[in-house]
C-alpha cells in the first residue's frame, strides 16, 4: 500500500527535533563515512518517494 505524505518524516522547528537529533547523532558516530553517505541516499531516496515523485 502506498504511504500517505501525512505518515512521511514530518518537517518540525529544531527544537523539537533535538531529542531525535541527539538519537541519530548517537548512532552516526558509530558509522563510517561511506555508510552516513549510504543511509543519507537512502533517506532522500524515501523523502522523495514519500512525495510521489517516484522515478
Amino acid at each position: 500500500p502506498a504511504i500517505p505524505a501525512t505518515s512521511a518524516v514530518p518537517v518540525t522547528p529544531a527544537t523539537s527535533s533535538a531529542p531525535v537529533r541527539g538519537r541519530v547523532r548517537a548512532v552516526v558516530d558509530r558509522l563510517s563515512d561511506t555508510e552516513v553517505d549510504r543511509m543519507l541516499t537512502l533517506l532522500s531516496g524515501l523523502a522523495t518517494d514519500a512525495k510521489g515523485d517516484t522515478a
